[in-house]
């Protein structure tokens, strides 16, 4: 029998472990591709890696990386474009699906989660950094 603190804290750790592995993975395939990880010190469950626009192909949509992992089964990646607008009744937001107005680089997101694996992590790197390898110049 485990207790629920017990069965919370391994859980804590396994999804530290898989963070940390995430971001030493992404660290490498975003030095390799010219991009980095964003620096986001309270947020210990996702990752953003840049995607600067002039390191791929010319007429490649930067949120066609998103539809492009997905359909090699990797989930829950979010591209976040600083072009993006949204009109809401009379208020429309730049930026939209960032944190502000006018975040200087456009981003995709990856999350450590609970139920994520080492080998997941390791399957996710190797297909962003394939796909990077296609559609970067």
């Amino acid at each position: 029998f485990v207790n629920n603190t017990s069965t919370k804290q391994w859980y804590q750790r396994r999804v530290r472990e898989v963070y940390c592995n995430l971001k030493a993975g992404l660290e490498k395939v975003a030095n390799k591709h010219g991009e980095r990880i964003l620096d986001t010190p309270t947020n210990q469950i996702s990752l953003a890696f840049t995607l600067t626009p002039a390191h791929f192909k010319e007429g490649f949509q930067l949120t066609e990386l998103g539809s492009m992992l997905f359909q090699r089964n990797v989930t829950g990646a979010r591209v976040v474009t600083t072009t993006a607008e949204k009109t809401i009744g009379a208020v429309t937001l730049h930026g939209f699906g960032s944190h502000c107005d006018n975040y200087p680089t456009a981003y995709i997101t990856f999350a450590a989660g609970v139920g994520m694996k080492l080998s997941d992590v390791d399957v996710l790197l190797t297909k962003l950094d394939k796909l990077l390898d296609k559609v970067s110049l």
